[in-house]
């Protein structure tokens, strides 16, 4: 079925966005409204939020409804995210990074040889450097959550016509940690290959940003 046909078919919906994350949308909404209707009383408050961008980083997720007031109070003693999670409820959470490496270069006309190595050059070998890195930290495997430790290139962008040479390429890492890693282990893994390559030759310097 196609992304917005919302088909219902033997008991399921088949569209984009039913299981992550209009089906936990659903799950929590529900829950409330049945609790409220079973007269639950708590000694607490319960308080449900419904925000987006949470593939974009999360600028405008909980922390930005905390940072706005529009949250109120001490922080919860609870949180329940409605993230699939294969019908079972998990006690902990993958981590991640996102990580734009920017490297530099003279600029030409491509109808010369590069002065020296250009920018994009500079990216790609660095990339492929990486993607040894990524079959390692692939090894590690959580069989509770079905996840992987992942390193992965998303995106490239490089040049802006077609007969110079790139003065400025960057791509962007996305790093997926399981439970037991740490942010700074994982930039420092991601760091030492820069800087292996760096070493070998000064000119990839490079301009390492924590997104």
């Amino acid at each position: 079925y196609g992304p917005w046909s919302g088909k219902v078919m033997d008991g399921y919906i088949y569209g984009r966005g039913t299981v992550d994350m209009k089906s936990g949308l659903c799950a929590g909404i529900l829950s409330v409204k049945y609790l409220r209707e079973l007269g639950f009383d708590p000694s607490g408050s319960v308080l449900l939020t419904c925000v987006s961008d949470e593939e974009n980083c999360g600028i405008n997720g909980t922390k930005y409804l905390i940072e706005k007031g529009i949250i109120k109070g001490q922080p919860g003693d609870l949180g329940v995210c409605m993230e699939p999670t294969r019908c079972k409820v998990l006690v902990q959470h993958c981590g991640g990074a996102t990580i734009r490496v920017t490297y530099t270069s003279e600029s030409g006309h491509t109808s010369m040889p590069h002065s020296s190595i250009d920018a994009l050059a500079k990216s790609i070998e660095a990339i492929n450097r990486l993607y040894r890195l990524s079959e390692q930290i692939r090894q590690n495997y959580s069989e509770e959550m079905g996840v992987w430790s992942l390193l992965s290139i998303t995106m490239m962008d490089s040049g802006n016509t077609s007969n110079m040479y790139p003065s400025r390429s960057s791509f962007i890492i996305d790093r997926r940690l399981l439970p037991g890693e740490d942010l700074p282990s994982a930039h420092e893994q991601i760091r030492r290959v820069l800087d292996g390559l760096r070493e070998e030759n000064p000119l990839y310097d490079y301009r390492y940003e924590v997104l």
